[in-house]
């Protein structure tokens, strides 16, 4: 066993993966949030790693912070340990079973237009998934 714990949260195999699924899908979330607030506070001139390190060791001691908060702050986005179009295939399967759910995903439209954008870019189209935040740093420079 890799993880600290089974969990078992239903007698449906198919639940495994909506729940990979989703924590897919909340990684994504997690990435893009990190970063807006980046360019938000680099628009004030305040390190990206400074920021990072403040996120990580107060509300968002976890490994998506820790680990995507370093790639995001540095910009290191090559070599992909998980590239772009592999996010947005799993953005596309939450997709799917919130639409066969009759589930609303309010958000997804719009990463999915960042995916989209990053995936289109020369530069960031064979990166780590991690340069979608990116895409958020570029619109600002252009507004």
């Amino acid at each position: 066993m890799i993880g600290k714990r089974v969990w078992v949260l239903g007698p449906n195999p198919r639940t495994a993966n909506v729940v990979k699924a989703a924590v897919n899908y909340d990684i994504i979330h997690a990435m893009q949030a990190i970063g807006e607030s980046l360019t938000l506070v680099e628009s004030e001139g305040v390190d990206a790693n400074e920021f990072v390190e403040l996120l990580r060791s107060t509300l968002f001691a976890g490994i998506v912070y820790t680990s995507y908060g370093d790639l995001i702050a540095n910009r290191r986005y090559h070599p992909a340990g998980f590239d772009i179009s592999l996010g947005l295939k799993d953005l596309g399967l939450a997709e799917d079973i919130a639409a066969a759910a009759g589930v609303e995903l309010p958000t997804a439209q719009a990463l999915r237009g960042v995916f989209e954008e990053a995936l289109a870019d020369p530069e960031l189209h064979d990166a780590d998934w991690s340069a979608i935040a990116e895409i958020t740093r570029r619109r600002l420079r252009r507004d």
